[in-house]
């Protein structure tokens, strides 16, 4: 569980693998992607939204890198 303006840092992750973001309240989340410096890291940003079309809560992340955003 993560406060607002909290970060966290996911390592050494095996692929596939899926997270799943969710708020406690259950409202609506927009998961923004973010450029990162760092070979190899995948940097996003979580932030509430009140757009129905706009709401994301599941990254995928393949074996290949790819990266899939629900």
């Amino acid at each position: 569980m993560l406060a607002g303006k909290a970060e966290i840092v996911l390592q050494n992750l095996p692929t596939p693998v899926t997270v799943k973001m969710v708020r406690v309240d259950g409202g609506l989340l927009k998961v923004i992607p973010m450029s990162s410096s760092e070979k190899g890291m995948l940097a996003v940003s979580i932030d509430e939204t009140s757009n129905f079309g706009g709401n994301q809560g599941v990254l995928r992340i393949q074996p290949n890198g790819q990266v899939f955003l629900n």
